[in-house]
């Protein structure tokens, strides 16, 4: 970040293809909050989530306040991903902590979020473009291939389903894929709109009576005896009980014990310009394909129902640096060495955005102190599960018993040293350009 605190329409300062083509949701107005029972910081899909539980499941008085406009952070600026996981952990890790028995319902966890997305969209508008997808995690070096092979049956008593892919048959589907050496196609999965789609939960969240609020700022919250005393640049907020949903976009000065728990990481996204009926031939992929491979430093791509193709990856370490042309023009040449069929194309958008990134790659859902809730470090693959986390900490706050699996039951830890965490991502980044 480069501002202690988050700037009112920040979102302002970013050009994506999503809101090029998809408008702010212009939500109703109310009077600002000088007192409420449940104050949501955050209109994202983890904060509209919570409040759409808590008014529609428990009848709670909920207020939401954004900075920016509704889904201002990378809510309204994903790659649209929806994806059975979240962190950066596998069904081994998990094993290899828990037991099997818990990584199998976690990985049940990851299926329910997936389908909670889908539930949630029955109503939405055509817009959201939700479409069933495979999700291919494909082995970007040989030696990979077996290692990754090896874990499909992993996931045969759970409710994905992993199937794998070999060499031959991946050049067969996806022609123009370089150098890939199989890999394996997880369901469920799905992509959207998500801009689109966090307009649409807030319009779901209209519909519940919650009062939403944008361009309000948090700067920092005080816990006093009978309520917490929430400041921001409107004036002060009095709440029995407070969420924060802000995820990569915690202010520095709202929670300095939360802030050590978590580091922000810039992800980088282009959007291509459409691609001839010729190229998406070349490169065999649908609109029903999701790729990411196994760097250390991952890339993922997808086709856009427009037939641009979208490229993501990893951003500049410092908010300073985020919009240097540099970064697009890496992307770029990532994005023609994978498909090289498209060595030709041209990128129309770039744009970045924050995720965060837990200290042992894994998510929670917590509360840090009484009377404050929170649900952070998805590591940039939230989609599905940050809906899911939403409600699991609408629950929490209604002194709910959450399931229990290692993201519910412990907090955050906290980073060593968490004024060096810039330079452990730089020395992190510059090991994952040896190994990849």
């Amino acid at each position: 970040m480069t501002h202690k605190n988050i700037p009112l329409s920040h979102e302002k300062l970013i050009s994506s293809y999503w809101s090029a083509i998809q408008p702010d949701y212009k939500h109703q107005l109310y009077a600002f909050p000088r007192q409420c029972d449940i104050l949501i910081i955050g209109a994202g899909y983890t904060g509209l989530n919570a409040a759409l539980t808590l008014a529609s499941e428990y009848n709670q008085s909920v207020t939401v306040l954004d900075a920016g406009s509704i889904g201002a952070g990378c809510s309204s600026r994903n790659a649209g991903f929806v994806l059975p996981g979240t962190g950066r952990l596998s069904f081994q890790d998990y094993q290899s902590k828990f037991g099997v028995d818990t990584a199998r319902a976690v990985q049940d966890e990851f299926a329910l979020s997936v389908n909670r997305v889908k539930a949630l969209c029955e109503s939405a508008p055509a817009s959201v473009q939700l479409n069933e997808a495979r999700y291919l995690k494909l082995a970007h070096r040989k030696h990979l291939s077996q290692k990754l092979e090896a874990q499909v049956s992993q996931y045969s008593d759970t409710l994905l389903n992993a199937n794998w892919i070999d060499p031959k048959t991946l050049q067969q589907q996806l022609p123009g894929v370089n150098n890939m050496h199989g890999g394996i196609s997880f369901t469920p999965a799905m992509s959207l709109n998500p801009k689109a789609y966090v307009n649409h939960l807030a319009r779901l969240c209209d519909k519940a009576n919650v009062h939403m609020h944008s361009q309000i700022a948090m700067s920092h919250y005080e816990q006093r005896r009978h309520d917490i005393a929430v400041h921001t640049n409107k004036g002060i907020v009095h709440a029995k009980k407070l969420l924060l949903c802000t995820n990569g976009y915690l202010p520095k000065g709202a929670s300095p014990e939360l802030r050590s728990k978590h580091l922000p990481v810039l992800s980088s996204v282009l959007v291509t310009e459409p691609l001839n009926p010729s190229e998406v031939e070349a490169i065999g992929l649908s609109t029903s394909d999701l790729v990411m491979d196994t760097r250390k430093l991952k890339y993922y791509y997808r086709l856009l129902p427009d037939n641009r193709l979208l490229f993501g990856g990893r951003g500049a370490i410092s908010g300073k640096n985020a919009a240097h042309p540099k970064y697009a023009s890496h992307l770029l040449k990532a994005l023609k060495h994978s498909l090289p069929a498209l060595k030709g194309i041209k990128a129309e958008y770039h744009w970045h955005g924050w995720i965060s990134v837990s200290l042992d790659s894994m998510p929670r859902v917590f509360s840090p102190t009484p009377g404050v809730y929170t649900a952070m470090g998805y590591c940039g693959a939230g989609i599905a599960f940050s809906n899911l986390a939403g409600k699991r900490l609408a629950q929490l706050s209604m002194d709910e018993p959450l399931p229990e699996l290692p993201f519910y039951q412990s907090a955050l830890p906290t980073f060593p040293a968490p004024a060096m965490r810039r330079l452990g991502q730089w020395l992190y980044y510059q090991y994952g350009q040896l190994v990849d």
